[in-house]
């Protein structure tokens, strides 16, 4: 996949999905020139007293925003995998991001149990959330800056600080590795869980949505057996939800009149607080194939898909944003939806559970998934999976994964977390550059020390305590 080398930087501008009805009662006060390794809301600027202050929290902007564009350009669709990608005196998006929301997280989990006027009950309820939304956060955190997890050598790999409590005058921090990260994370979420009611609000974390993380996290650690089951109780926690969790079927919603149907710029799509296929919504607006054409679908990823798969058909064109058609053939520009969700969605769980049937030995039970799966984004003729043995469905399913989230970041986790499973072995990922006569001038190949981020100078300047990585 890649870059082309002509197109002008895209235009900044702001735009808004929605905005929040709920009025927050506590305010967030940055400081102006922090020299902390959070770079966050100093301890003490958040005053909360009532229990409903401390749920009005997981309502501030800065917990709603998903994350760093970089998960686009990280994958092979655009990324030019360097060593140091941000100036030596940059606190990265990556960190600071997180990093706030877990200060927030934080200081929920160590007070509201201690607040006013709301019964133990819903105090624990808030505790709990925190708890799940700060594991959230971490697998965000270790998918970055961890190794990718290996059972083998996660014990000694490093991983990223462990930090518990809401106070960002500490500076000696230490980076925990990979194993203690994903203990932490599985800890928090078996903890939150039991205590966990279903969301009646796709900006809160319910407990669908944990056990679907949690599931992730055990995808991501290669223990699929117990995937499989947190999926299905996670499935099962969907279905007895107020809130509508279900895929949309582009055979229909793609015709005028349906949420996807046809608009200026491209296929519309729903409010993020009525779209069905979100359980947990994080915003982050992905542009940067939509208007400026610099994140593009290869020839190859345009080959995985079907003449009649609506996914292509519908939301990419072979032409610049309001200019003439590419100079190199066969690849796309993806035409939205201008906002991603990098927190759960229902897609991802479907193909994460498929896949684990495939990995556990249920070849049958994944093909018939996977089958209900693609009549929804495709007429049901063209539906229909090969006849493939264990392997070949889970390449197959793999596949899929990129027909549903090319260019959209996603692919960034897949890379690295397959990067070293044999059934994968011959993936070689490249980001080619072309020149403006569709001539190759550089093409550039992922190695492993790229899977993870470095940390910048001023972030190792502070922290003197924390090792880079390679």
């Amino acid at each position: 996949m890649f870059h082309f080398n002509s197109q002008n930087q895209m235009k900044k501008f702001i735009l808004s999905l929605y905005k929040i009805a709920l009025a927050v009662y506590v305010s967030f006060l940055m400081t102006g020139c922090s020299e902390e390794f959070l770079d966050i809301t100093p301890k003490g600027s958040i005053i909360a007293s009532t229990t409903s202050d401390y749920e009005l929290l997981f309502y501030n902007n800065n917990i709603i925003y998903g994350g760093s564009d970089l998960i686009v350009k990280m994958s092979p669709e655009a990324f030019m995998w360097e060593a140091d990608i941000y100036q030596p005196i940059v606190v990265p998006d990556e960190i600071s991001n997180f990093m706030s929301k877990i200060y927030v997280y934080n200081k929920i989990i160590t007070e509201v149990m201690q607040s006013s006027e709301g019964s133990e009950y819903e105090k624990s309820a808030l505790l709990a959330e925190a708890k799940a939304s700060r594991a959230w956060c971490y697998f965000n955190l270790i998918n970055f800056y961890g190794k990718p997890y290996n059972s083998q050598t996660a014990a000694s790999d490093l991983g990223f600080p462990i930090i518990t409590e809401a106070d960002v005058t500490e500076d000696d921090f230490m980076r925990a590795t990979v194993q203690q990260v994903y203990d932490f994370i599985i800890d928090d979420l078996e903890t939150a869980i039991p205590v966990m009611n279903n969301s009646e609000d796709r900006l809160r974390l319910g407990k669908g949505g944990a056990e679907a993380l949690l599931a992730k996290v055990y995808v991501f650690m290669g223990e699929y057996e117990n995937a499989l089951i947190m999926f299905n109780d996670a499935f099962n926690s969907f279905d007895m939800s107020s809130l509508e969790i279900d895929l949309y079927d582009l055979n229909l919603t793609t015709l005028p009149g349906g949420v996807n149907e046809p608009g200026f710029f491209g296929p519309n799509s729903p409010p993020a607080i009525d779209n069905i296929e979100i359980v947990y919504y994080k915003n982050l607006v992905n542009l940067n194939s939509i208007l400026s054409s610099d994140v593009l679908l290869s020839s190859e990823a345009a080959a995985l898909y079907g003449s009649n798969d609506l996914r292509f058909t519908k939301f990419y064109t072979n032409e610049e944003f309001f200019g003439p058609p590419f100079s190199v053939p066969n690849v796309y520009r993806r035409l939205g939806p201008a906002s991603i969700n990098t927190g759960i969605d229902i897609k991802d769980m479907y193909l994460l559970r498929i896949e684990c049937k495939a990995r556990t030995g249920d070849v049958g039970g994944a093909i018939a998934d996977l089958e209900t799966y693609r009549e929804s984004r495709m007429p049901e003729a063209d539906a229909v999976v090969p006849n493939l043995g264990q392997d070949d469905l889970i390449r197959f399913i793999i596949d899929e994964r990129t027909r549903e989230y090319a260019v959209q970041g996603m692919e960034w986790f897949t890379v690295r977390r397959l990067f070293n499973d044999p059934l994968f072995s011959n993936n070689n990922y490249v980001h080619v550059l072309y020149n403006n006569d569709a001539s190759v001038n550089t093409i550039y190949t992922l190695t492993e020390d790229r899977l993870q981020l470095r940390f910048t100078e001023k972030i190792l300047q502070e922290n003197p305590g924390l090792i880079n990585n390679p």
